[in-house]
């Protein structure tokens, strides 16, 4: 007999669409609901719409201070390190790190990994990502980055942070946006547009495809994605501001 109660139809509702955010990016999934209501392998193909209360501010990681636009981020662009489900630091776009001393840390970064726009990522591409959060006039992460010196290019993929004090958070800070590697040759020749266009700007899951202002967002699945061992499945995810009660059933 189906069930009346709507707070239950609800809390299912939640559980679908939490998964459906896992699955967007190839997470592995966690079961949210009763086995047999997810019996069947994910399937590649079809488009997440997703709402948001207000816009996305900018597509420039390295100049938001909005909690809307990391959600976006995390689908384009990629960190060094990242978060496992305990809270725990592992590796991102940095196959390893070891800290020598309290003031020295070496991350060897993973090999084989381009940007949308075809570039590598490498030593010298995530010197650049620190000096320009370091020095660009309108960064916001200036002060999450500021315990770093100075940063050495060891070999093609390995960096070496030099610190000004010891920093117990800089590894959990660069899980986040100052973690997050932006195309050189993107950020170089678009200039202050990449705020509007992230075109070719990351390394994630999916591209960016168009910004239509008080619209949409659009980012498409990255057929090039150098992790094999899973996902993104969905084609596209598109992200609107519900400016209303009414625009969140439409589009």
């Amino acid at each position: 007999m189906a069930s009346t109660n709507p707070r239950a139809a609800l809390d299912v509702s939640r559980r679908d669409f939490l998964r459906l955010c896992a699955a967007a990016s190839g997470a592995p999934l966690v079961s949210l609901a009763p086995r047999s209501a997810f019996a069947a392998e994910p399937k590649r193909g079809g488009t997440l719409r997703v709402g948001f209360y207000i816009e996305a501010a900018t597509m420039d990681p390295h100049l938001s201070g909005s909690k809307i636009d990391r959600q976006v981020y995390h689908n384009i662009y990629e960190p060094l390190v990242t978060l496992d489900v305990k809270l725990g630091i592992k590796p991102g776009l940095a196959e390893s790190w070891q800290q020598p001393d309290p003031k020295t840390v070496i991350f060897k970064l993973r090999q084989g990994v381009k940007f949308h726009d075809g570039t590598d990522f490498n030593a010298e591409a995530a010197r650049f990502n620190f000096n320009r959060m370091k020095t660009e006039p309108k960064s916001v992460r200036k002060g999450e980055v500021a315990s770093i010196d100075s940063v050495d290019v060891v070999d093609a993929y390995t960096i070496k942070l030099n610190l000004k004090r010891p920093d117990a958070a800089l590894l959990a800070t660069l899980t986040d946006r100052a973690g997050m590697m932006v195309s050189p040759k993107v950020a170089q020749e678009r200039g202050a547009e990449l705020e509007r266009n992230a075109k070719g700007a990351g390394t994630g899951p999916f591209e960016f495809v168009e910004w239509v202002k008080d619209d949409h967002i659009l980012i498409k699945r990255n057929e090039s994605y150098w992790n094999k061992t899973g996902g993104p499945y969905l084609d596209r995810v598109r992200y609107r501001p519900l400016m209303s009660d009414s625009s969140r059933w439409e589009g």
